[in-house]
């Protein structure tokens, strides 16, 4: 919820066209700043009012990353992003161990999943000779 900004470092282990690599980051996000969310418990029927408060993650990814000489851009990664804070703070209503699940699941750690296509402009001599 809301908007999540971040800074993330990758160390790659080859200077080929093809290298695999690692990263790690912090991703913040800023919650639904002040607003509530109402929701209907999946289990109880009842309603939920809660607000999703910033949120602090450390972000740790392993990945490749393909670039062509012509300046085609290919990466990939998958890693885990640790939620370093609670971040639901619950106004009414109490949540069933089933929504819980469901919350922890929208709101908190979880597994990165990332794709990247692109074009790399002024691409001579990247990662020395290809």
């Amino acid at each position: 919820m809301g908007y999540k900004f971040g800074v993330r470092g990758r160390y790659l282990f080859l200077k080929k066209k093809f290298t695999p690599f690692v990263g790690a980051g912090f991703i913040y996000g800023t919650g639904t700043r002040g607003g509530a969310i109402s929701m209907e418990d999946i289990e109880t029927n009842k309603e939920i009012v809660f607000k999703v408060l910033p949120s602090r993650y450390l972000q740790f990814v392993v990945g490749g990353e393909y670039v062509a000489k012509s300046g085609f851009f290919l990466m990939f990664n998958l890693g885990y992003a640790y939620l370093m804070n609670d971040n639901v703070d619950i106004i009414s209503g109490s949540p069933s161990s089933q929504m819980k699940q469901v919350m922890r699941i929208a709101y908190g750690s979880g597994i990165v999943f990332e794709v990247g296509i692109g074009y790399i402009f002024k691409n001579k001599g990247y990662r020395g000779k290809f």
